[in-house]
């Protein structure tokens, strides 16, 4: 129960720090040469491939 509360905990914290970072840079960078809408367009399906290429890393959640 312990192992996998630290693994959900970790890949929890692991998406934070990604999306937190993916957020920080979009509006860096592709805000000011894109605009405001496309550029939040493009960052939500940035964020979607970000947020489901993490899964592989988290495993199976299986309650067994």
């Amino acid at each position: 129960m312990l192992k996998a509360t630290l693994r959900a905990a970790t890949i929890w914290l692991l998406i934070i720090v990604v999306e937190t970072n993916h957020g920080t840079l979009s509006t860096l960078l592709l805000k000011p040469s894109l605009g405001d809408l496309l550029s939040r367009q493009r960052v939500y399906l940035l964020a979607t491939a970000l947020s489901l290429n993490l899964k592989p890393i988290g495993g199976s959640f299986n309650a067994t």
